[in-house]
């Protein structure tokens, strides 16, 4: 063994050492949490580097206590790509109200190293609080066990505050674009069920003064406390019609100016929005083109934009769709009013939309400026997932229909959405 090879040895094994010496350290805050946990994973990598080759036993002294280290007796697992610390991360300083939670941290840890992407390495939080209705709230970003950057979502449940669940194990974002990371989701008891709400959780980039969060899907009447807080997260409750695609989240930036962005997305027990790029446009037809290969997108699945339905695929071509708009004079979507709850049909006209079939009944009931609503059929509750179709702008002729004035419209370069069904339905 040359000086060099000799030297290295001893660096490497002191590394070791310290290793050992960490893990009966006293526990220390988050941020210096997170940096052992990432040095002592480098250490990992390179004592396995030069113990690959050793066989025999080392007899090691610490503080005069002997310990005996075997090659059989080291962690099996590969943390090398997990070890690196480079990004693209966000690395937004950790925020919430239990943002130096060292113990709520590692909790969290725990569930999301046991999901198929775990073990993690290169941890960082990005939220640690404590939601009164809901419980603790851990959005955390790091390396999968392949090396990829992630992002995960874990809360506590409604049915139990005390049960953290990993709701969503997600790739990072774009840390140059990305402003703000949301998700919503009704899918929030402990086994991964229907909740009686929507849950909304919404983090913004340092900077941020109060965020938001509306639905399309919902009147402003329906939605809970949702005033933002005063802080540069929010975590709330809607009802079980609003979904991500419906949700915009709105953050008020500390120099006086606001943006407003779509939720990030659901788990796999929501219902997939499939990206594609509206290419024309007319009275009874439009054609999009599916944004990357797809093979969920289907005919008769509806296809939607933030602010309502657009219609449903009539055929799909090569990644190539045509979508029967609901204004096409061959459209009959099953329909509801808000609130009210009155069932009818909406029946395209070749320019515009009607109401119709309603009971005698229920025609006063229906007024103008109410929102007409479908439940989207890739949904695996009918409870969960409306979608606005327009509100009602004239009732004068109810006995032919109600006018409907179409809250969705789109031209050449739009993006819209294709609703396909969960990638989970079991959770």
């Amino acid at each position: 063994m040359n000086a060099n090879e000799s030297v290295h040895e001893s660096s490497t094994l002191r590394d070791l050492l310290e290793e050992i010496v960490d893990e009966v350290s006293p526990s220390l805050g988050y941020s210096a949490a997170v940096k052992r946990r990432a040095a002592m994973l480098r250490r990992r990598r390179r004592t396995r580097r030069l113990l690959a080759s050793v066989t025999t036993v080392c007899l090691l002294s610490v503080g005069g206590t002997a310990l005996h280290i075997r090659l059989d007796e080291l962690d099996g697992q590969d943390d090398t790509a997990a070890a690196a610390t480079d990004g693209p991360f966000l690395s937004w300083d950790p925020t919430g109200n239990r943002a130096r939670d060292a113990n709520l941290l590692q909790q969290a840890l725990r569930i999301w190293d046991n999901a198929d992407t775990g073990p993690h390495g290169a941890v960082h939080p990005l939220l640690l609080d404590d939601e009164n209705a809901l419980g603790p709230v851990i959005v955390v970003e790091g390396r999968s066990r392949t090396g990829e950057p992630r992002l995960a979502f874990i809360t506590a449940s409604a049915d139990n505050k005390e049960a953290l669940s990993l709701r969503v194990d997600r790739p990072a974002p774009d840390p140059v674009t990305t402003r703000t990371i949301s998700l919503v989701t009704p899918w929030m008891q402990s086994d991964g069920s229907l909740a009686t709400s929507s849950w909304a959780v919404a983090l913004s980039a340092p900077g941020a003064d109060r965020v938001t969060i509306t639905s399309t899907a919902v009147d402003e009447q329906e939605i809970g406390d949702n005033d933002g807080q005063g802080h540069r997260h929010q975590i709330s409750f809607l009802p079980l019609s609003a979904t991500a695609l419906t949700c915009t989240v709105t953050t008020y930036w500390s120099h006086g100016t606001a943006t407003g962005q779509p939720a990030s997305g659901g788990t796999v027990r929501d219902v997939q929005p499939v990206a594609a790029t509206v290419r024309e446009t007319s009275d009874s037809s439009v054609k999009a083109q599916v944004n990357g290969a797809n093979t969920a997108v289907a005919p008769g699945q509806f296809v939607a934009i933030s602010d309502g339905l657009l219609g449903r695929v009539r055929s799909v071509s090569g990644g190539t769709l045509e979508i029967q708009p609901v204004t096409a004079a061959s459209s009959v979507v099953s329909s509801r009013t808000s609130l009210s709850n009155i069932h009818g049909n909406l029946r395209g006209s070749g320019s515009g939309i009607t109401f119709t079939d309603i009971s005698d009944k229920d025609q006063d009931q229906v007024l103008v400026g109410n929102r007409v609503e479908v439940i989207d059929p890739a949904e695996t509750d009918p409870r969960v997932g409306a979608i606005t179709v327009g509100r009602i702008s004239d009732r004068s002729s109810s006995g032919a229909g109600m006018e409907v004035q179409p809250t969705a419209t789109v031209k050449p370069g739009s993006v819209v959405y294709v609703l396909t069904p969960p990638a989970s339905r079991n959770g």
